[in-house]
């Protein structure tokens, strides 16, 4: 994809990482081939791409945008595979920011909640069961269907969250974390690890 766009195009400016997989389960019963799998969508693809488009980008002065998740900030019940994934995509993309700063390219970790499918969209009608084979197999409770694991998040706007993510790439910010209650948990368990995380588990519980 990036030699088509060197070819066509002459290289590539900037970079919007909007790949992944998530998922339901126990990560006691979760192996590792199956959470290798996570590590292959949500990580390694991000490494290859990056690695292919890191000099056009950096020569560009463009953007590296990466569609991380929640997940990766606030590890919630049910979605533990998923959590570690994403956690160790927000690693490796703060990697990347140090170097490519240096070189004049900017590095943004996008973290949103669940994202609204519009009713166009092919795959709207998977979105209330795209779970189910997840939670059958695993033999969890039916909460576990809901977006974010045990209770039912509101999910964002698309488009709304577009808007969001230009702003952040038009201030050259390092990460934008939606929605912004979210955002102060993460930053709670940053700070107050202890006292986040009782926070966190009241949340998830009620």
């Amino acid at each position: 994809m990036v030699g088509e766009a060197v070819r066509i195009l002459g290289g590539v400016d900037d970079l919007f990482f909007c790949v992944g997989r998530s998922g339901r389960g126990k990560i006691l019963t979760t192996t590792a081939d199956e959470l290798r799998e996570y590590f292959d969508a949500n990580v390694s693809s991000a490494v290859e791409i990056t690695q292919a488009v890191a000099d056009d980008v950096a020569a560009a002065r463009g953007h590296l945008v990466y569609i991380g998740s929640l997940a990766g900030k606030l590890v919630t019940p049910f979605m533990g595979p998923y959590c570690v994934a994403k956690a160790a995509l927000a690693a490796y993309v703060d990697a990347v920011r140090l170097e490519m700063t240096p070189r004049g390219g900017h590095v943004l970790l996008v973290s949103p909640g669940p994202i609204r499918r519009d009713d166009d969209d092919p795959r709207s009608a998977e979105s209330a069961d795209r779970y189910a084979a997840d939670v059958s197999r695993a033999g969890l409770p039916a909460e576990a269907l809901k977006p974010g694991g045990t209770r039912a998040l509101t999910q964002l706007d698309p488009d709304r969250l577009a808007e969001q993510v230009l702003a952040a790439c038009l201030r050259r910010r390092n990460e934008l974390v939606v929605p912004r209650k979210a955002s102060i948990l993460a930053g709670l368990i940053e700070w107050f690890p202890e006292w986040g995380r009782r926070i966190l588990a009241r949340a998830v519980h009620r």
